[in-house]
């Protein structure tokens, strides 16, 4: 009985040092909660759109807010889908300032340019407008 006693109390010891090795050597992140930070909500327009479609168009929303964040850079940041056409965008420890900042780069719309290119044997032509250019 003595000696189960003296296994357990190891036991019990042995966990406990492994534990507090690792609250000692990791650092905690705090989150939104703890540390501050900004939420940001967005709603996708899925009117009109078949299930398939809606869901394509959420999966393609986030990748692209996803992209965004991860260009900025902060750790701790969460892109998920909140609902069934809500995306939320949770990132801690920043201020009003950067928050505002973060926001343009949430909201900014992509710029989508199309170009003629003819490639041939010599140089390219990109074609800007009615008259053809050579670069």
């Amino acid at each position: 009985m003595e000696k189960k006693l003296v296994w357990r109390t190891l036991g019990v010891i042995a966990v406990v040092g492994v534990c507090l090795y690792f609250i000692i050597t990791r650092a905690i992140n705090p989150g939104l909660d703890l540390a501050g930070g900004t939420h940001f909500t967005i709603e996708v327009v899925t009117e009109g759109l078949s299930d398939d479609q809606k869901r394509e168009a959420i999966e393609q929303t986030l990748g692209v807010y996803r992209g965004r964040i991860n260009e900025i850079g902060f750790a701790g940041t969460t892109v998920q889908q909140a609902g069934d056409n809500r995306i939320m965008v949770q990132i801690p420890g920043i201020d009003t300032k950067e928050s505002e900042r973060i926001k343009g780069i949430l909201t900014r719309q992509a710029h989508l340019e199309f170009k003629l290119v003819i490639d041939g044997p010599g140089e390219s032509i990109v074609v800007d407008s009615p008259k053809q250019k050579r670069s």
